[in-house]
């Protein structure tokens, strides 16, 4: 029986400090796994030592694949590039910043091989992010149950062990701005979590802005779900129903002479309250027609500057 590769894809951004304490840790984890593994390393246009330093690890060990992107295209598009080149009977995801300790991997392996499961996501016991991201996180989760239809609360992070075969599926939803958990919702429902420590970061702070995760969580709505457009049908109806009740309620009052002065007050709030409504309409349907027109041009998920896979 072949021996099981595992396939670690990991996006690389500003981790000159980190980056061979990784390599070191997941080599020694996987002394005491029954397989072999490789590692993929993308990197999202440091701008920095970054390159040389993946290279560095390269000519150290051939197991390391090393890819070099244009420009900053993201987290998500740097993990969509990595599996492309992946060769292994499993994938396994997850951050530079050594915040997912590599000495987890061993527990992600069981939990999947030891199920019918497609996708095993690790959930942080704790995380050691600052209380504005873990409430956005918490947000984000509840929003993704209620779009996915999921009974229970969707939990996922970049810490994961996936199966090659839906891999491959994810690849040729050729989308621009790709959301790599959500993306796996949409092509299978037999995911699971084990809970995982989470530690501190090595160096520096996380990259991501407040605008950057507003624009991920948008991306993630957007290009996997219509229920704002159905949010937007279902207040343009009650709008409707609202203005029909008060119509009918003012011609009656009209009738029966109670109303002798037409309400300026009335007339103005009126106004208001539907241009509101109107132009927030107006904002999602463009939401929408911007993220059709980046499908129809065909925006590349990411353009490879140099590769020594």
């Amino acid at each position: 029986m072949p021996e099981t590769l595992y396939s670690i894809v990991v996006p690389v951004y500003k981790s000159e400090n980190s980056l061979r304490r990784l390599y070191q840790r997941i080599d020694r984890t996987f002394e005491n796994i029954d397989g072999d593994y490789e590692l993929i390393l993308v990197d999202d246009c440091s701008r920095n030592g970054v390159w040389q330093l993946m290279k560095s690890l390269r000519e150290q060990d051939s197991r390391v694949k090393i890819i070099r992107l244009a420009r900053n295209f993201g987290q998500h598009n740097a993990l969509m590039c990595g599996f492309s080149f992946v060769s292994g009977d499993y994938v396994i995801t997850m951050d530079d910043d050594l915040q997912n300790p590599p000495e987890e991997i061993p527990r992600l392996i069981d939990a999947i091989k030891g199920s019918e499961l497609d996708v095993v996501y690790g959930i942080p016991r704790i995380k050691k992010h600052s209380h504005f991201k873990n409430a956005g996180s918490r947000v984000f989760m509840y929003l993704m149950s209620v779009i996915f239809r999921r009974g229970h609360r969707v939990r996922i992070s970049s810490f994961r062990i996936v199966r090659r075969s839906f891999i491959d599926h994810i690849i040729s939803i050729n989308t621009p701005n790709p959301v790599v958990g959500l993306l796996l919702l949409r092509v299978t429902d037999s995911v699971g979590t084990i809970p995982i420590d989470h530690h501190e970061r090595i160096d520096g702070r996380t990259t991501y802005s407040l605008a950057k995760l507003v624009g991920q969580f948008l991306d993630g709505i957007l290009y996997n779900s219509t229920l704002p457009l159905r949010v937007v049908f279902a207040l343009g109806i009650t709008c409707l129903g609202l203005c029909a009740a008060l119509g009918t309620y003012y011609l009656l009052a009209y009738m029966l002479g109670v109303i002798t002065v037409s309400g300026w007050t009335t007339l103005v709030l009126l106004i208001l309250f539907f241009s509101g409504i109107i132009m927030f309409s107006v904002g999602i349907i463009g939401e929408y027609l911007l993220r059709i027109l980046q499908e129809v041009s065909r925006t590349p998920q990411y353009v490879i500057r140099d590769k020594e896979v």
